[in-house]
């Protein structure tokens, strides 16, 4: 690097490289053991972090355009149909999914045993990481686009781009 000399040396800085059949829309999610990520064409890939092997891939019926959630134990992958999948992220293994009647185009938060997830004109729901039922009776309508979630509270825009300020 010092000497310019990198790019005409590159091919052996590369540990390795992994190709999808369309493009790569999410930020990548690294762990100890894997480098996950999505694809537009609607497919979630986990890969080795040690080599190029593919350790699963699960396909959905839509596009992926909204980054994905996560925290220790899993994955959360919203494509464009209107509902939002749960995997483990070790081994693919399904655990929940929730629909909505619109797009989730916002990132999924996760805190504590909590998602919170946010469709498009809607407002925010609040899920069980353990089982993905519903935890508040209704959306929060007033919460549009999730700023902050701590222990007590939540922290958004409203329609009006508002900060609001939800008790959890």
């Amino acid at each position: 690097h010092e000497q310019r000399m990198l790019p005409a040396f590159s091919h052996i800085a590369e540990m390795w490289r992994y190709q999808t059949p369309s493009e790569i829309v999410s930020p990548p999610i690294s762990t100890s053991r894997s480098v996950c990520f999505a694809s537009s064409s609607g497919s979630f890939y986990s890969v080795s972090a040690k080599g190029q092997k593919l350790i699963f891939q699960f396909e959905t019926d839509g596009k992926i355009v909204t980054p994905l959630g996560r925290n220790e134990k899993s994955i959360l992958i919203a494509p464009d149909n209107s509902q939002m999948y749960c995997l483990d992220q070790d081994n693919g293994q399904f655990r929940w999914t929730f629909t909505s009647a619109h797009v989730i185009r916002q990132q999924p938060r996760i805190f504590g045993n909590r998602c919170y997830v946010t469709p498009e004109s809607m407002g925010t729901y609040a899920l069980s990481m353990d089982s993905g039922t519903q935890l508040w009776a209704a959306p929060q309508e007033q919460a549009r686009k999730i700023l902050m979630v701590s222990q007590n509270r939540l922290y958004a825009f409203n329609a009006e781009k508002e900060i609001v300020i939800v008790d959890t």
